[in-house]
């Protein structure tokens, strides 16, 4: 679920996130500053595998506080495994996983080149996508998603089942003779 960062204080002071290198850094960079009826502060790791520490500063336009000890960043969320994809009609691939994380706060539903198709909510095991082609072959790509970031992908892949038969027109013989022809019309 990663870090949050809350505030009991009066209304009119600000409350700063400042990102730091190190434990021990006293030179951090602000990096975000939001009133206190802001409420809830997130902090995201967006560097994969990277270690960022915050700290929390107060201010009511006299000075910073001392501020909070250094906070990590969060860590990203285990990632899923045994992803299935299913056709279930010539439209529809039924996807299935196993949620090993305790702290993602989704899964991220993607096709190969990235494009999100969804992010589903804590815990799913599962996702329908529908309005798909028939007879077309899908690669879906799952991670578990969280504040701190995205977990390694899985892939699975599925092809949709194959178009049902078009209805086709009477089909009409003309080298016959035009009585056969037309008796064959009033039938």
């Amino acid at each position: 679920m990663g870090y949050q960062v809350s505030d009991n204080a009066a209304a009119g002071v600000d409350m700063s996130v400042l990102k730091c290198s190190s434990s021990s850094d006293t030179t951090c960079s602000v990096s975000l500053t939001a009133p206190v009826t802001a409420g809830v502060v997130y902090l995201k790791n967006t560097s994969s595998g990277a270690t960022d520490y915050y700290k929390c500063t107060w201010t009511n336009g006299s000075g910073f506080s001392a501020g909070s000890a250094h906070i990590p960043s969060p860590p990203t969320p285990t990632a899923p495994t045994g992803l299935t994809a299913t056709a279930a009609s010539a439209t529809q691939i039924n996807l299935s996983w196993t949620d090993n994380s305790s702290d993602e706060t989704g899964f991220k539903i993607e096709s190969p080149a990235g494009t999100a198709l969804t992010t589903t909510t804590a815990n799913a095991t599962s996702y329908n996508a529908t309005a798909l082609t028939c007879n077309t072959s899908y690669t879906f790509v799952v991670k578990a998603t969280n504040a701190g970031g995205d977990s390694s992908s899985i892939t699975a892949n599925a092809t949709t089942s194959a178009c049902s038969a078009a209805v086709s027109a009477p089909i009409f013989n003309f080298n016959r003779p035009a009585e056969i022809f037309a008796s064959e019309i009033e039938k």
